[in-house]
């Protein structure tokens, strides 16, 4: 893979068939996101509030557990609005190889040195918010390059 030019682009689907039924004509592209030049995405991504987190990874070799490229570790930790499409946040924290987690209104993320980067406020066991009408749709997504 020439990764210098190769683009990644994150693709959210919305699907209206019914269980068991296979018809393409019931889905339809909602959005999709355009990685950053180099940036591949090796683990799955995590949802939750609202938002879809995954992390890439820049390192320049087939090995998804290499640490690090000729420039460090470049990769970033995703925050998407998951209606939207749109970016709420990207930082870079390192390369990522494994699914972040979101718990407590804080995001946890492990880089290939095997730090555990934080990110949220300092409170911890917040109150959940109950009695809310809730209305249920399957989103999905699917990782591909060009």
């Amino acid at each position: 893979i020439d990764t210098g030019n190769t683009r990644y682009n994150f693709y959210a689907y919305t699907d209206t068939a019914e269980k068991n039924d296979c018809s393409t004509d019931t889905v339809s592209l909602d959005w999709f996101l355009e990685l950053d030049e180099g940036h591949r995405v090796y683990a799955s991504a995590f949802s939750a509030a609202g938002n879809i987190y995954f992390g890439t990874s820049t390192a320049e070799t087939e090995d998804p557990c290499e640490s690090q490229d000729e420039d460090g570790n470049n990769g970033k930790i995703y925050v998407v609005d998951a209606e939207e499409g749109t970016v709420i946040e990207n930082v870079v924290v390192g390369n990522i190889r494994v699914s972040p987690l979101v718990d407590d209104e804080h995001l946890y993320v492990k880089t290939t040195d095997g730090s555990i980067v934080t990110f949220g406020g300092d409170g911890y066991n917040n109150e959940v918010i109950m009695g809310a009408d809730v209305d249920t749709s399957v989103r999905s997504w699917k990782e591909l390059s060009d």
